[in-house]
């Protein structure tokens, strides 16, 4: 359902495969993190928000370097 809202936001689907591989090399542990997480997508990204139990919450850019795009809100 992540991918198929994520396409429809105005992403690609090269955005979405890098995005597929990134969670996986953060996330080694999850077999499905798209279904687990709070993802977010717009037309110029798609993100990640973690940190949620220690209520510090993060948002990352998953397309790319996992670059920081947030924080502490």
């Amino acid at each position: 359902m992540f991918i198929a809202r994520s396409l429809a936001a105005g992403s690609t689907w090269p955005t979405v495969r890098e995005a597929g591989r990134v969670a996986a090399r953060l996330l080694p542990n999850e077999r499905h993190p798209f279904a687990h997480r709070e993802w977010f997508a717009d037309p110029h990204g798609i993100y990640l928000r973690l940190g949620q139990e220690s209520g510090e919450s993060i948002l990352i850019e998953m397309a790319g370097d996992a670059q920081l795009a947030m924080g502490g809100y």
